[in-house]
């Protein structure tokens, strides 16, 4: 059983999988098989080592990767392995458990609810009078420090801009989580990790029952899990951290690449393998991401290398502008649409619109992937709010949310009234009914809140089957009714569908509050357990994928088109003069261009409309890093580019002789302006003001972070969705609904 799973291992691979004298450094390059790796591993240590599956401990980022581990566990082994009994988690959802087992510990009730970071930016918003814009950058912030282990006594909150009152700030927050009986993601890690420092005891029994602890994508890890990791793993316990300093893209969420570089002075006994052969791509990809990885300092020496074929070379596309880029992709995507699996990547979120309109002309289906995710749809966020008020009435911001949505009459004025109270919501509602001086109809709309809520917690205490609450509270509460009222059909009967398939999803976890408990944390922390959840892989050929580059980490395509290569997009202009972040942009794009399979084709355009102003780019210097003979063309002022623009062009840019050059291998295609396709456009009459709340059909909801009125002829206003996305409009003529 076992010689047939190592007989598929090659050399490296199977050091990896035999040796337990060590404290492994694992450098696994792109596409090098490491989950193929790990996975073996695990089994050997159950099936030859003789582990038992509750000795063993696998951290991942994500717990889709966690249930793959799981599946090739038992497809090596065979059902009975004891693969189910692992303990295979994200470091968030590890913390989670480890904190509930020792929840009085840590002062906190056992049913703790997790606050997501909406639910932060909104604790944040009411602690004083802030935009939303800023209420994200604090909480954002907050959460950065956390995971560096920054507490608001340290005196290097200081230096923090969120917000000129921001230790004030983090500790107002700190208090209302811990009066809530809340933690929110950092916590996770930081509060586990002051269990292990604070409790000796607890400390002890993690040393004896891991004896085997691997962490997967260990170059995304931060300053917070790093220590954490140092306090978990006991003096007789292997530690097996598997990663990639080359894909080391999340600096901006607080992932630490020196927690790689630095990992051998870190541990003793360290010994360090590296898979370099890949397996996904031809031998042309990986030379030319490979030479543009090797100008980063930051790194550990490895090259990358294959068996697979040579294939043809990266393809250089220039083009005119965004929609010229759209157009051109297109066309070669429908040259191989059902042959290939082609995806579209870019750095920001707004570049897919010029692409989202070329494939809608031609009538080629396509997936955003990685959009407005399940669980943060405004009606399941609606849902799961009362859900986790019910659990704890504690829960101050998801009191806030649902106590008057759909509308009771229960105004601002009726819910800082019970706010007041402090602690308990429910108990502070019948407190604020008794003493009176409310309005008949805030009077009305508290007490029927409040008897909703204390009849679900009834029936949750009596074990009824989670689904058929769900059903009956959806009814109760008003949301069904609510979101049936929509004007717009399409809209009303989305809303419906998801509300009915969170309901459904609910069936696998039993019944009553521990249930309910389990299920919560579940879709808090990782949403892809959730049915329907974006970010889900569409197998279809015919379907072509659209994504960030940020988003592409663990996929791979058959054709992949890697746009927006221009300074100022990558490296952003913010960027631009920082060594640090000008290495991780680097590995934003071999990232990018390692997720190709067979073809791989590098974009960009000399013309760019950002933040509504038309803008003449450059090419990324990143392309200087790829030697000619490793690309099909280079970058060039794409022809038809002639007369006053190529003049306003070279004027502000002077070409490096070597993008000078007409590309090799150029396809005989006049550049040109497309023409504009006219369309009826009906006029919005809202007046829009920064730090209003929108939503758009196609974004979901955001916020508008600035109103431009400087143009005579228009009102550009920009607007930050809750996905990520940041987009341009056209007041006059945009499609977005103020909320």
């Amino acid at each position: 059983m076992m010689e047939e799973a190592l007989a598929t291992l090659n050399g490296p691979q199977r050091e990896v999988v035999l040796d337990f004298d060590h404290t492994l450094l694992v450098l696994a390059g792109a596409g090098s098989g490491k989950t193929r790796t790990v996975t073996t591993k695990i089994a050997y240590a159950l099936n030859v080592i003789g582990l038992k599956p509750w000795q063993i401990l696998a951290v991942t980022f994500t717990n889709k990767a966690a249930n793959e581990m799981r599946s090739r566990i038992e497809a090596m082994l065979g059902p009975g392995c004891g693969a189910e009994d692992v303990m295979i988690r994200t470091f968030h959802s590890f913390g989670a458990w480890l904190l509930r087992v020792n929840a009085d510990k840590m002062g906190l009730p056992s049913s703790f609810t997790i606050y997501d970071d909406s639910d932060s930016q909104n604790l944040v918003s009411s602690l004083e009078k802030m935009d939303a814009s800023t209420a994200r950058k604090v909480a954002r912030s907050i959460s950065l420090f956390k995971d560096r282990g920054v507490t608001p006594f340290d005196d290097e909150v200081l230096s923090c801009n969120a917000a000129p009152n921001f230790r004030s700030l983090y500790r107002r927050y700190e208090e209302r989580l811990e009066a809530a009986g809340c933690v929110d993601f950092a916590d996770l890690v930081v509060k586990s990790l002051r269990l292990l420092k604070e409790h000796p005891d607890v400390k002890e029994h993690m040393h004896r029952r891991f004896r085997l602890v691997l962490v997967d994508e260990y170059q995304d890890s931060n300053a917070s899990q790093f220590e954490f990791l140092k306090e978990l793993v006991g003096p007789d316990s292997q530690l097996v951290v598997v990663g990639d300093d080359d894909q080391s893209i999340y600096r901006f969420r607080g992932a630490e690449v020196k927690n790689m570089l630095q990992f051998e002075q870190a541990y003793d006994n360290v010994r360090t393998i590296r898979l370099e052969e890949n397996y996904r791509s031809t031998k042309n990809i990986i030379a030319a991401s490979g030479a543009l990885i090797a100008h980063n300092r930051g790194r550990h020496e490895k090259t990358l290398f294959t068996n697979n074929e040579a294939g043809s070379l990266p393809k250089v596309i220039n083009c005119f502008n965004a929609e010229d880029e759209a157009m051109q992709v297109v066309s070669r995507i429908s040259d191989r649409l059902g042959r290939s699996d082609c995806a579209v990547l870019y750095r920001t979120n707004a570049q897919s619109q010029a692409f989202e309109n070329v494939l809608t002309q031609r009538g080629i289906k396509y997936q955003v992937v990685g959009g407005l995710r399940f669980f943060e749809r405004e009606e399941v966020k609606d849902m799961l709010s009362l859900f986790a008020l019910l659990l704890n009435p504690y829960n101050e911001v998801a009191f806030r949310r649902v106590v008057n949505k759909p509308a009771r009459g229960v105004g601002a004025a009726t819910v800082e009234k019970v706010l007041s109270h402090g602690g308990d919501t429910f108990a502070s509602m019948e407190a604020v009914l008794q003493e009176g001086g409310l309005s008949s109809k805030a009077k009305a709309g508290l007490t029927s809140f409040l008897t909703i809520c204390r009849k679900a917690v009834e029936d949750l205490a009596s074990g009824t089957v989670l689904s058929a609450f769900a059903t009956k509270l959806v009814v109760d509460t008003g949301f069904k009714a609510y979101y049936e009222k929509d004007d717009d059909r399409a809209r009303a009967e989305s809303k419906i569908q998801n509300l009915n398939t969170l309901v459904s999803s609910l069936d696998s976890y039993g019944s009553g509050t521990e249930g309910l408990s389990t299920f919560l944390e579940s879709v808090t922390l990782d949403t892809s357990v959730m049915p329907g959840a974006d970010g889900r892989i569409s197998p279809d050929k015919d379907v072509v994928k659209l994504i960030t580059m940020h988003n592409t980490k663990g996929l791979e395509f058959d054709s992949v088109f890697v746009t927006g290569l221009e300074d100022d997009l990558i490296p952003g202009r913010r960027n631009s003069d920082d060594d640090e972040e000008v290495e991780e942009e680097r590995r934003i794009l071999y990232v990018a261009m390692t997720r190709a399979r067979k073809e791989l084709f590098l974009s960009w355009s000399a013309v760019r409309l950002l933040w509504g102003e038309k803008m003449y780019q450059k090419p990324t210097r990143y392309f200087r890093d790829i030697p000619e003979g490793l690309l099909d063309g280079r970058p060039a002022i794409p022809r038809g580019f002639s007369g006053s623009s190529a003049s306003s062009y070279t004027s502000r840019y002077a070409y490096e002789p070597r993008y000078s050059r007409k590309p090799v291998g150029e396809d005989p295609v006049i550049f040109h302006e497309p023409p504009v396709k006219k369309v009826e456009r009906k006029e919005n009459t809202n007046t829009f003001r920064a730090g209003d709340r929108v939503n758009s059909p196609d974004y979901g909801p955001g916020t508008i972070a600035e109103v431009d009125m400087r143009k005579a002829d228009r009102v550009i206003i920009r607007v930050a969705f809750d996905n990520g996305r940041k987009s341009v409009f056209n007041a006059r003529f945009c499609n977005l609904e103020k909320i």
